[in-house]
């Protein structure tokens, strides 16, 4: 039997998670779904809480949501994780000669 449609975009996707990790699947009407069949993808308002026909299948469908996330998200993860604060200094964040912080902006370049 097939649950209702649901849609959720990429982009609101933050991270997979593997397993019963969700609240709604831990529930006792959910006690009878396999663990190993599981896997949800967290947004910021809730889950979207899914079933494989196999561990196989589950694990391959993980792997390719991840790959696909990590595209969707490459220039915007920090606003994912950290809200979008520029606060705090990242990897991606350089220093000037004075210590001051420049996210993400081009450097001046000493060729002629």
């Amino acid at each position: 039997k097939l649950g209702k449609l649901h849609s959720v975009a990429l982009s609101n996707i933050m991270y997979v998670d593997v397993g019963k990790q969700t609240t709604a699947l831990r529930r006792v009407e959910n006690a009878s779904v396999p663990e190993a069949l599981c896997f949800s993808l967290l947004t910021k308002e809730g889950s979207l809480d899914l079933e494989a026909i196999s561990p196989r299948e589950r694990d391959a469908l993980v792997s390719c949501f991840s790959l696909v996330l990590d595209e969707v998200h490459a220039q915007n993860w920090r606003d994912i994780y950290r809200g979008g604060s520029s606060e705090m200094p990242s990897s991606f964040d350089e220093y000037d000669d004075h210590g001051a912080i420049s996210a993400n902006q081009p450097r001046a370049s000493n060729r002629v």
